[in-house]
């Protein structure tokens, strides 16, 4: 396995904020006779192909991305719980769950999540209304709570010390990892749905120290880069596919959790990869991957991505 530049899709420590300025008025409460599958697994799937789609849009070349897929499908999902008519019909449509009780799948997958070995993952969620700006209905607030796991929280949207009271609310459920989240809160706000994930992980089978060491690194624009590559020789699910080197490196005693890996060749590059990349091609690889010696090495990095998704969900179709 070469060392060029890494395409990592992993989903880690990301927050997602969503401005949920269209509440305006009553908020619809849930519709209770809703017929859908409520299982986990339709949910991960809609999750994935909205955000492999949210990834491509927001890429740029020669640019980190890193987003969580599940942290800004759920902030959405909690704004499709509150909207009506052809605003929840839309957002459905997008999210890719018009035929999935998302209520009781995500009530599922947060179960799901909290059934880990060696591993830390956590979710949380809010959501935060100023209530001279918008008047949220009793049984969304409910269903919130009792689907969603929310703390619903009412706030003077106006007073600095909401924007603090917002910050340190991520701040505490992400570790400290991400801090100062808001600079201020804009008029056109109503509302504010927050969606936090946090992992911390060791590896199923963890890098010697003693092996790390400086080498090479090859940017996708050609350049070289010194960096401390961690070593690793064992037993390690691989595989290559369409011009693409796949390793799967899992986290805690169960495995349950894992970092997939993609190196693209020379010919193909990161960029076109990513161009490539779509969840039935992913799924695909996944499932021809099996376990071989050999000998991995993985640069150690640090990832900050902070960015605007207004213009990458209209594309999406959510206006």
């Amino acid at each position: 396995m070469s060392t060029r530049k890494l395409g990592a899709i992993a989903s880690a420590l990301a927050v997602a904020l969503l401005g949920a300025s269209f509440m305006t008025g009553n908020v619809a409460a849930r519709e209770a006779d809703k017929e859908g599958s409520a299982k986990p697994a339709d949910l991960a799937k809609a999750d994935n192909d909205f955000g492999i789609d949210q990834f491509k849009r927001l890429h740029k070349d020669g640019e980190n991305t890193f987003i969580s897929p599940t942290s800004i499908a759920t902030a959405m999902q909690m704004a499709t719980e509150g909207a009506r008519g052809e605003t929840k019909a839309e957002l459905e449509k997008a999210l890719g769950t018009a035929d999935i009780d998302t209520p009781e799948a995500v009530k599922g997958f947060g179960a799901e999540l909290a059934k880990r070995d060696g591993v830390k993952l956590s979710m949380a969620n809010s959501l935060w209304a100023d209530p001279d700006r918008v008047t949220l209905n009793d049984e969304y607030v409910q269903n919130m709570q009792d689907y969603f796991d929310s703390a619903v929280k009412t706030a003077d949207f106006g007073n600095p010390a909401t924007v603090k009271a917002i910050n340190d609310w991520i701040a505490g459920k992400t570790n400290n990892l991400i801090r100062d989240m808001l600079k201020e809160i804009p008029e056109v706000a109503v509302s504010y749905l927050i969606n936090a994930i946090y992992f911390k992980g060791d590896w199923t089978v963890k890098f010697d120290k003693k092996k790390t060491k400086e080498a090479d690194f090859h940017l996708a624009g050609g350049d070289t880069k010194k960096v401390k590559l961690m070593s690793r020789n064992d037993d390690i699910p691989y595989s290559e596919q369409d011009g693409v080197q796949i390793a799967k490196l899992t986290y805690g005693k169960d495995k349950k959790n894992a970092m997939w890996v993609l190196l693209p060749s020379e010919e193909k590059g990161l960029d076109q990869l990513v161009k490539d990349f779509d969840a039935a091609t992913f799924k695909k690889w996944q499932q021809r991957t099996w376990e071989r010696e050999g000998t991995i090495k993985l640069p150690r990095f640090k990832l900050h991505f902070k960015k605007e998704l207004s213009d990458s969900l209209k594309a999406a179709g959510i206006v």
